[in-house]
């Protein structure tokens, strides 16, 4: 057992220990969970198509139960799911629509995560909404539970989880979202960026000993514009490569090869990515994977054994605002250089 805390000062945790219970031979998914978001749909999808490809994905058994109290969960994350192939939805409190009003007495109020393969599971439970909030901002805590190879009791109690839900289609959703408009859940309120420019560096703050990029799980930085007829080489700020694992600092040379990482994005693995200084522009580089589209993106960087996943999100998204936020709450936010308006951070 594994507990699992996320805070605002600490994002990423629930969804990156999420995208840790997902096997290879990953062969169903119960979801069972109060409250459901589009954002949060479709993060989580992601992470999944991620792992496993889009044909292993569409071959994985899907199976969601939440509800409709107070109106929370989103009518287009029911019409998401339900658009999946070997997908089944569920929801509890059906009554609440019949009755006009979505004013539960007895709220279904679960959070249970539950990943399959033909032999075990890998559990989740706390407090934690499929919802982009919850996942990645959220003041949170879970517990994961992986290898559990007794699954009669699991299973048990998953068929008590379903009594009382009816199948959620298209006429209950509309029912649903006719009804949800009359009287909508007030929207949380955004996640924003911190304001102005960091006033140090990344290498300046490394020089100066406030910085060790060693000791941090996440790195993030602006993509800007990429260089390359690809444009996938990376431009990263001096220092950036003790992330990496490496302690480069002869920057008096006029262009080196740092050495290599492997990268995981999406569903498959590259291995040698090179890091390299270009003394012509003063910055350190990562080749990323060609094919991709990274501009305009806030790439975000997770220390694995041995590797490092790759991720991104819009720089005006709620996530890459979420991970800016808490690397300034840490005090390690910083400019990429100081003539550049690109920013970076760990947290």
């Amino acid at each position: 057992m594994r507990l699992v805390v996320q805070s605002p000062t600490r994002p990423e945790r629930i969804i990156s220990a999420l995208e840790d219970m997902i096997e290879e031979d990953i062969s169903a998914i119960r979801l069972a969970v109060a409250y459901v978001t589009l954002s949060g749909t479709d993060l989580l999808i992601e992470r999944l198509v991620q792992k496993l490809g889009e044909k292993k994905w569409s071959k994985v058994n899907k199976q969601i139960i939440t509800c409709f109290d107070f109106g929370f969960t989103e009518p287009e994350a029911l019409t998401r799911w339900m658009s999946l192939p070997l997908s089944s939805v569920r929801a509890q409190n059906s009554d609440l629509i019949i009755g006009g009003n979505l004013s539960s007495k007895t709220a279904f109020h679960v959070k249970m995560y539950d990943f399959r393969t033909d032999a075990h599971a890998n559990l989740m439970v706390g407090s934690a909404n499929l919802s982009e909030r919850a996942l990645v901002v959220n003041s949170e805590a879970a517990t994961v539970h992986t290898g559990i190879s007794k699954l009669k009791s699991l299973n048990a109690n998953w068929k008590r989880l379903r009594v009382g839900s009816v199948a959620v289609d298209a006429d209950l959703i509309a029912a649903y979202d006719a009804l949800r408009a009359k009287s909508p859940p007030s929207p949380s309120p955004p996640i924003t960026s911190p304001a102005g420019m960091p006033a140090q560096s990344l290498r300046e703050a490394i020089e100066t000993g406030s910085c060790d990029p060693s000791n941090f799980e996440y790195f993030w930085v602006k993509a800007g514009f990429l260089s390359g007829e690809a444009e996938s080489q990376l431009e990263l700020p001096r220092g950036a490569n003790r992330f990496f694992g490496f302690n480069f600092n002869d920057y008096h040379l006029a262009q080196v090869q740092i050495g290599n990482v492997g990268l995981a994005v999406r569903a498959a693995f590259y291995a040698n990515r090179p890091v390299s200084w270009h003394g012509k522009n003063r910055m350190e580089r990562i080749n990323l994977v060609t094919g991709e589209v990274y501009s305009g993106n806030t790439m975000l960087f997770r220390r694995r054994d041995g590797y490092f996943d790759l991720t991104w999100a819009k720089d005006d998204s709620q996530r890459a605002f979420a991970w800016a936020s808490a690397s300034a709450a840490a005090g390690h936010r910083y400019r990429v250089g100081q003539k550049s308006d690109r920013i970076c951070g760990l947290f």
